[in-house]
């Protein structure tokens, strides 16, 4: 944990900040090791140090390294014994993560702090946590590799009359069963028309032989989380069924030839977005392209065309998820994951990418 808690001190040092604080769940864990989901972590040049309660002592114990631990006796905030303990050698500029602080906690804040002296920041830590170590990429790895046991399982499982929701049930079970802690996201299984639905949730429609079906499904392993989309056809699928699939089939493939370290995100997401446009779709392809995973599902890097001056870095590890999605007639998505190198990009999830018939 030294080497991210060096990395963090540099941050602040280059914003002339003198300490930090967070109690954002992805970022402590970051930072300190903890996967309790009650801390705090406060870092400046010379200290690191860590609270949390009762509860957990022994896991802070456990899991905590290179932090000085403090584990509270009394009914009190969090910030509240921070601010007992650094009250003597408060930092001048202490920062606060605006994205993920609340009006109440901030309110809080400024009865102990001088307001001049808190400044917001946006996504320091988000930012380190976008280059994933080997360690990281260790972990990734297992968890996608859960996932791509636990669809290959499930496609013995889908059949027509069985539904939606029946199907994602099982997808849950299944990733558990294969080492899995959790669902890293509700599981999505929209077949038919819902498939039109990027982000739609698994209802009480059976699925029936002529429908595609999109599984979007991620779990977590050792906090570390997987995302991978397929979409399968129940039968035979019709002309237009497998033209949409190898359109956004080719955008993804398109995409990735030209992810590596260097490349500006908005050329990433332009080289499938223009595909789809240059083969009539362009108005059925309605979200990002892509993000980031790592100890949340969505982080950076965010890979749309809004980031226009953004570009890619060897280490970043997101999702490559071009979609068609048409109202009344449905919907495809191939998602698959990719790190990025030097030379290109890998990919970490290897499920069949070819339409599968069921």
């Amino acid at each position: 944990m030294q080497k991210r808690i060096n990395r963090l001190r540099t941050s602040l040092t280059e914003r002339d900040i003198d300490g930090f604080f967070t109690v954002h769940y992805p970022n402590v864990r970051y930072l300190s090791g903890f996967s309790g989901s009650h801390g705090l972590v406060y870092i400046t040049k010379n200290r690191a140090l860590f609270i949390s309660d009762g509860r957990y002592k022994e896991q802070a114990k456990n899991e905590v390294k290179d932090f000085e631990i403090d584990i509270l006796e009394e009914p009190i905030s969090l910030a509240k014994r921070m601010w007992e303990l650094i009250s003597d050698n408060q930092p001048k500029k202490l920062a606060i993560e605006s994205v993920h602080t609340r009006l109440a906690s901030y309110l809080r804040l400024v009865e102990w702090f001088p307001e001049e002296g808190l400044t917001a920041t946006v996504n320091l830590v988000e930012n380190l946590r976008a280059t994933k170590s080997p360690e990281e990429v260790q972990k990734l790895q297992e968890a996608i590799r859960i996932n791509d046991q636990s669809f290959s399982q499930i496609l013995k499982y889908i059949a027509p009359g069985i539904r939606e929701n029946q199907v994602a049930a099982r997808i849950d079970y299944l990733q558990k069963m294969n080492g899995a802690s959790n669902p890293a996201f509700e599981t999505i299984v929209a077949s038919g028309e819902n498939g039109a639905f990027p982000h739609g949730r698994p209802t009480q429609k059976k699925i029936k032989k002529g429908d595609l079906v999109t599984i979007d499904m991620g779990c977590v392993y050792e906090g570390y989380v997987s995302d991978m989309t397929r979409t399968i056809a129940i039968g035979k699928p019709d002309k237009k069924q497998r033209e949409i699939y190898k359109i956004v089939q080719e955008a993804q493939r398109r995409s990735k030839n030209i992810a590596r370290s260097g490349v500006k995100i908005v050329d990433v997401d332009a080289a499938a977005r223009d595909y789809i446009k240059s083969e009539g779709y362009g108005d059925y392809f309605n979200h990002g392209l892509g993000h980031g995973i790592g100890l949340d599902i969505h982080e950076a890097p965010h890979i749309s065309k809004r980031k226009k001056e953004k570009r890619l870095e060897s280490g970043m590890v997101f999702t490559n998820e071009p979609g068609i999605y048409i109202a009344g007639w449905g919907g495809v998505r191939i998602e698959d994951v990719l790190i990025v190198t030097d030379e290109g990009s890998e990919l970490l999830s290897h499920s069949p990418r070819e339409l599968i018939e069921i």
